[in-house]
């Protein structure tokens, strides 16, 4: 009970040689007293250690305060140097995307005798051609690379070859990111297209069955995979007939698109028109034309109506069906026949064909 300082009180006060006791009662009485105050006593040697544990018992308010406020710090800062850290890769990675499409466009042969211009797609050959060697390292990068390159096939309908493309996105990502890492989760949704466009219901669900929770699941996940893979759900459920869940996904893609992207997005424009496009085959008709109409006047908004945009026109297709199904057939003809004017407006000779 006595251990500590006044253990060493006691036994100062005991010595056998009169030098080594207390020269006074008062001096007895003042060690006393600075332990009662939690002070360091005389009766033991000056060292740092000591001082230190006697400042914080005195003082342990203010020590946990203190102790409490660094640990914040540190915590705040380990964060701020992680998000730095991410920043810098996510610079590098950019920089290193931007290399590579700078690069397909200069080593285009300026003094070549083709009698075309490079189009598109041969630049996304060319870009084929050097993700297949070891013309990048970073996994991340490559996969990003593969990923866009195997979208662009896809919007030019070059379906086998965004497929190639798309696959070896998705094992490189799955080897060296992990199946989770966000842009190993962007090729595999983008392969969903694939699956789509060429009819293959049973791997499109068995991989949507997949992502879905894992990206419901992940509160770090981009807002916008877990869109497009309720989008991809919604355009699956219509292809299968089960039109009330093709309904129920295309709502919840437009409302998590609204939340996180705006009410004037492209793709809130294009969320709202899948949902319009769900509710077509439905029952309800007149819900169908509203809908339709909120979707075509939401796109106008987007995209303008200087210019002709793809999204418009399909909206406006889409209104001139409904309102044919609803009995309106003189303001349908009206507006098919205008969508058909500029569709040919916009395609030239190709339309009028």
């Amino acid at each position: 009970a006595l251990r500590g300082d006044l253990d060493t009180i006691v036994m100062k006060a005991l010595r056998r040689e009169p030098a080594e006791r207390y020269p006074t009662v008062a001096a007895l009485a003042e060690d006393v007293q600075r332990h009662l105050e939690r002070r360091p006593v005389l009766a033991r040697p000056d060292r740092a250690a000591y001082r230190l544990q006697t400042f914080v018992l005195r003082h342990r308010l203010a020590v946990g305060a203190g102790a409490a406020v660094v640990a914040a710090l540190a915590v705040g800062l380990v964060g701020a140097l992680w998000q730095a850290q991410l920043a810098r890769a996510e610079q590098r990675r950019a920089e290193a995307v931007k290399a590579f499409v700078t690069s397909l466009i200069v080593d285009v042969d300026p003094f070549s005798t083709a009698a075309q211009a490079p189009t598109v797609e041969g630049l996304l050959r060319m870009a084929e051609e050097r993700l297949r060697g070891a013309y990048l390292r970073d996994p991340a990068i490559r996969v990003e690379l593969l990923e866009t390159v195997g979208a662009s096939l896809i919007g030019l309908s070059r379906f086998d070859r965004a497929e190639a493309v798309l696959r070896q996105a998705v094992v490189e990502g799955r080897d060296a990111l992990g199946p989770d890492h966000p842009l190993t989760r962007r090729a595999r949704l983008t392969m969903l297209d694939v699956h789509r466009f060429r009819g293959r219901v049973a791997e499109l669900q068995a991989e949507l069955d997949t992502l879905l929770p894992a990206l419901r699941a992940d509160r770090a996940a981009p807002p916008e995979q877990l869109q497009r893979a309720l989008t991809a759900r919604a355009h699956l459920d219509l292809d299968t007939g089960r039109h009330d869940d093709a309904a129920a996904a295309a709502r919840e893609a437009l409302d998590l698109t609204v939340a996180h992207l705006g009410d004037e997005h492209p793709h809130s424009g294009t969320a709202a028109l899948l949902l319009a496009t769900t509710a077509s085959f439905g029952d309800d008709d007149e819900r169908a034309l509203e809908l339709t109409l909120q979707a075509r006047d939401r796109l106008l908004r987007i995209h303008g109506s200087e210019r002709p945009h793809a999204r418009v026109l399909d909206a406006r297709f889409m209104v001139g069906r409904a309102l044919g199904n609803v009995g309106r057939y003189a303001e349908a003809v009206d507006e098919l026949r205008e969508v058909l004017q500029q569709v040919q407006t916009l395609l030239g000779e190709q339309g009028q064909s």
